[in-house]
C-alpha cells in the first residue's frame, strides 16, 4: 500500500500499542518499529485500524479537522472536533 502511494493514518488502536501511535502517518519506517515491537505491521490481528487520508485515486489529500484522543476499554481513538 505504502509503494502504491496509498497514505493511511492511524484512528485506533489497541493499549498496547498505546495512544502515542494515534494519528501517526503508516510509513515503511513505522512499519519496522511496529514489526519489532512483535505488533503486526498491517494490523491483521485487529491491532489497531487506519483512515485513507491520500492515494493516487484522490483529487486532493482529505483535510482533518483537529481531534483529541481517548480510551475505552481496551481501545484509544481519535475524537474528531467538529467544525464550528
Amino acid at each position: 500500500m505504502i509503494d502504491a502511494g496509498i497514505e493511511t493514518m492511524i484512528v485506533s488502536c489497541n493499549l498496547e500499542m498505546g495512544e502515542s501511535y494515534l494519528g501517526r502517518i503508516v510509513t515503511k519506517a513505522l512499519a519496522i518499529e511496529l514489526q519489532q515491537k512483535g505488533i503486526d505491521p498491517c494490523g491483521e490481528n485487529g491491532e489497531y485500524h487506519t483512515l485513507v487520508i491520500n492515494c493516487p485515486l484522490f483529487k486532493e489529500k482529505i483535510t482533518l479537522p483537529k481531534y483529541n484522543k481517548q480510551t475505552y476499554e481496551k481501545y484509544c481513538f481519535i475524537v474528531w472536533e467538529e467544525n464550528n
